[in-house]
């Protein structure tokens, strides 16, 4: 596999790429840690764009006929996410996806979970296809022993059986012994909350404390008075139950505000 700087795109490319400033910045580090034969991870905070940045420098690969990228995400709406950014880009016939309900394993990137990166790897062994590049998204996620294997087998279908790779996650370390970082040399390049404010990438947060009583009456007012007077929209409330959610997007329409409960039992299409 070889990234270079420019991109100019295979059939089926699609729009023009529009980079923010640190994704301009974090490209060329990454490329350079890859050029190296290094495993590099990028930290950026949530919101910043990391999946554009992933768009990028899978638009400027170069696979050879018979390689393919692979991008994992934890969750499968995630999966549907990255795909549908890397179809904008790359052009929608050149991206597929691998889970229980797509399995579509010939495209030029391939978008997976981390749980069905172990059939993922068989379909692409008897494919014949080989992997140029592989992404992982939230990568703090991947010190799992079934990931550490399928990453293992993986490797088997990398060229010279190197397999480079690239992680992003918004929190490369944390206190649990099973999010380690032994897949990932370093972390390359760092954009955090201050630098996202200071380049109006985010609007900062304010935290506003209430030291009432648990009257939920009370706190259901509170929270909507809150909304109403903060008028910055579109807004999330966390609630501790589905049932609770649901009631509290009722009391919101009630009072003038638009809701909707999103919560586990709604059907995908209703998520989406």
């Amino acid at each position: 596999m070889v990234i270079e700087q420019t991109a100019a795109g295979p059939p089926g490319q699609g729009v023009p790429l529009v980079l923010r400033a640190w994704q301009e910045a974090a490209l060329p580090v990454v490329i350079g840690e890859l050029k190296a034969r290094k495993r590099p991870i990028v930290a950026a905070i949530m919101g910043a764009g990391k999946s554009v940045l992933i768009a990028a420098l899978i638009q400027r690969s170069r696979e050879q006929e018979g390689r393919g990228v692979i991008v994992l995400a934890p969750r499968t709406s995630l999966v549907e996410q990255l795909a549908g950014t890397f179809g904008n880009v790359l052009g929608a016939v050149n991206v597929g996806q691998w889970w229980e309900a797509e399995k579509q394993a010939d495209r030029r990137v391939t978008v997976s979970t981390y749980q069905s990166l172990p059939t993922l790897v068989d379909a692409w062994r008897k494919l014949g296809r080989t992997c140029a590049l592989l992404v992982c998204d939230e990568a703090h996620r991947t010190e799992a022993a079934v990931i550490l294997e399928a990453v293992g087998s993986l490797e088997t279908l990398a060229p010279g059986r190197w397999l480079a790779r690239i992680g992003v996650t918004a929190t490369p370390f944390r206190s649990d012994d099973k999010e380690a970082l032994s897949l990932w040399d370093s972390v390359a390049f760092r954009y955090g909350y201050k630098e996202a404010v200071r380049d109006r990438v985010l609007v900062p947060y304010r935290v506003i404390n209430w030291e009432g009583g648990g009257d939920p009456e009370d706190v259901d007012r509170i929270c909507a008075d809150m909304l109403i007077a903060a008028d910055r929209w579109p807004a999330l409330v966390n609630a501790k139950t589905i049932v609770d959610a649901e009631e509290y997007a009722v009391y919101l329409g009630k009072r003038g505000i638009p809701a909707m409960a999103i919560h586990s039992q709604l059907s995908r299409k209703e998520q989406a």
